[in-house]
């Protein structure tokens, strides 16, 4: 096609009669008021040239369009429009679109038009050609519009297909826009995208396509080709064979030969043929989903995704230890976390619990994609992926991450209390055991129960003692004893509870104290006072940061009570409670926001801890009695970008 046009413009006969002549010093009178002047104008063209085009968008001192009708006679293109100007005293330029189809909107300054995405032809399209007029004063006798292409063209060459097959349709893809809505601006003779898209679609044996002009030079393109058999679809890099101009038709070729069969591996899919099915325990439905959707986003082809136990052989297996005995053997060395392996012709995709099980999906996507060629993927036969943690702290990790999470819970523990003393207060953890306070009603008495993690039994508990309102309670893991917030009516003192004897002691921390937490890779206190304020102490209480007090209004805690303090290594949490549920206000331990994370148990927390690689919550019942919550993060798997 050629993509330089050159298109005369005949005048007829104006309907309403004015004399006037092209350019300046006509010695037009101002005061005159000036007549219009209305004619339809004439335009010619060798058919040769803008046979394609079947009608043509044309305007005036960029007003509206007209959609002039082509007609042929004598190997010319005829077509009219008709306009209305004022009487020699006004500039006139033409601009003009052709076809009429690919105009999608604007003025003539700047027309917006449409470069399809979908491609049913065989042959070269027409593309949209483009043009401004020179400048005239009134209606002129004649007007000459140098027609430009404003798009380029790309062929395809496909090669390397199983012999016999050939192209139905083809999908390319780039990270670049190709097609869609774009604006021209007949100033600079430029496209700029509007509602770009970047992917187009060629239907038929011999694909090419028009698109705007792109430098796909030196990015990575995917080619899908859609045969008899099926789709197969590759990634490729192109050079600078792929930047493309205006009118001009760029050749990219593709070779889809498939690569030889290495003499060790474990096939998922070859030559667009996939091997193995995904098996899913029963809580992992929906997480499949997604998981199968990033394996085509891998390889360009289905997988199909259904409950254990599967069809035998050559199976993705998804679950958590306690689904099977293949999970649990793949994660035999692992206290925490999550493993991938090869088993036989299975791939066993397992974690500890439900979020390293999402986090082991994730990580095989992630793994897997560097072995991915086009519409092949072969593991080598070492494939492995493990993540092991003995002290997990999934809330930090995801806080740190920024990744959106919420929290579930679930009731491990419930003491009825001793005599009068019924009333849960502070709870803290040494790693192996739980250690809780409850008081009577008046503030009186109470007593420090310890119990196992590992059955949640009691195994210890103090003598009675006066620990006022025991408002919270923490573990000093380098004095190996648990410390006692009296908090209302004794604050500057503490109980301290020795772990091995349950004996107890004083503790002056010389400072007020509300609610206290204990970070033990920093060997500090996080303390708070009156539920708001947030003080970082040395193990001797000496005030080392005073980072004042919360916004309670930027966290969304105005309406929560607030209660103790918890932390992990990176985090301080605040539990607060609510009339139907309850939060934790999470701030680094250099004073820093990090997020309101709800809580979802009704009855009133009192304090929070982390052991063991769990978070915990102490509540109050509503008729007082102490109840234990493991709270566990909730994620959704995350999709591939």
């Amino acid at each position: 096609m050629n993509s330089y046009k050159r298109l005369v413009l005949l005048l007829a006969l104006p309907a309403v009669f004015a004399c006037q002549g092209s350019g300046k010093g006509n010695g037009v009178d101002p005061d005159k008021p000036q007549e219009k002047v209305e004619k339809t104008i004439a335009f010619s063209a060798p058919a040769g040239n803008l046979q394609d085009v079947g009608k043509v968008m044309v305007s005036l001192n960029e007003g509206a369009p007209v959609e002039a009708d082509m007609r042929e006679n004598a190997g010319q293109v005829y077509f009219s429009a008709r306009f209305t100007e004022d009487e020699n005293s006004v500039k006139s330029v033409f601009h003009a679109i052709a076809p009429a189809s690919a105009y999608s909107g604007g003025n003539s300054s700047s027309f917006t038009v449409e470069i399809p995405s979908d491609f049913a032809s065989t042959t070269l399209p027409a593309g949209v050609l483009g043009a401004k007029s020179s400048s005239y004063y009134g209606l002129p006798d004649y007007v000459e519009l140098n027609f430009n292409q404003l798009c380029a063209f790309v062929r395809l060459k496909i090669t390397g297909l199983p012999e016999g097959e050939s192209p139905s349709s083809v999908e390319f893809s780039s990270s670049r826009e190709l097609a869609g809505k774009w604006a021209w601006s007949p100033e600079s003779g430029l496209l700029s995208p509007v509602e770009a898209v970047k992917s187009v679609i060629i239907r038929g044996g011999n694909p090419v396509f028009c698109c705007a002009p792109a430098s796909l030079g030196g990015t990575e393109v995917k080619v899908g080709v859609t045969t008899a058999s099926g789709t197969i679809a590759r990634n490729f890099s192109l050079g600078t064979e792929a930047n493309l101009n205006p009118g001009v038709t760029a050749t990219l070729a593709f070779d889809f030969t498939p690569d030889p069969d290495p003499q060790t591996g474990l096939w998922l899919v070859k030559n667009g043929a996939v091997q193995h099915s995904i098996a899913y325990a029963g809580d992992f439905a929906s997480s499949a989903t997604s998981f199968a959707a990033d394996f085509k986003k891998l390889t360009g082809s289905d997988i199909s995704a259904e409950a254990l136990p599967g069809q035998e052989g050559n199976r993705i297996l998804i679950g958590r230890r306690q689904d099977g005995e293949e999970f649990a053997s793949a994660l035999s060395e692992t206290a925490f976390g999550y493993a991938v392996a090869l088993s036989g012709s299975d791939i066993v995709i397992a974690g500890t619990d439900d979020c390293s099980t999402i986090l082991a999906m994730e990580a095989f996507i992630a793994e897997a994609g560097k072995f991915a060629n086009g519409n092949n993927l072969l593991l080598p036969e070492d494939f492995g992926i493990k993540e092991t943690e003995e002290n997990p702290q999934m809330f930090a990790r995801f806080l740190q991450e920024g990744r959106n999470f919420s929290i579930g819970a679930e009731q491990v523990l419930y003491c009825a209390g001793a005599d009068n003393m019924i009333v849960a207060q502070g709870a803290a953890s040494d790693g192996e055991h739980v250690y809780f306070v409850m008081r009577d009603r008046n503030e009186t008495q109470a007593i420090v129960f310890k119990y196992s993690l590992n059955d949640f039994k009691e195994v210890a508990r103090t003598a009675v003692f006066q620990g006022y309102h025991c408002n919270d309670m923490t573990f000093d893991l380098a004095g190996k004893r648990a410390l006692v917030v009296h908090g209302s009516g004794d604050s500057q003192k503490l109980t301290a509870v020795n772990a091995s004897t349950m004996a107890l002691s004083t503790v002056n921390a010389g400072t007020g104290i509300g609610g206290m937490a204990y970070n033990a890779r920093l060997n500090r206190y996080g303390i708070t006072q009156g539920g708001s304020k947030f003080i970082i102490t040395n193990s001797a209480f000496t005030q080392l940061r005073d980072f004042g007090p919360r916004d309670r209004k930027a966290e969304g805690s105005e309406d929560y009570t607030p209660q103790g303090m918890g932390a992990d290594d990176t985090f301080v949490y605040f539990p607060m409670s609510g009339d139907h549920d309850n939060i934790l206000v999470a701030y680094s331990w250099e004073g820093k926001y990090a997020a309101t994370l709800h809580v979802p148990v009704r009855i009133e927390s009192e304090s929070m801890f982390h052991a063991a690689g769990n978070y915990y919550m102490m509540c109050d019942g509503d008729s007082h009695r102490a109840y234990l919550y493991r709270l566990y993060p909730v994620i959704e798997y995350s999709p591939m970008q």
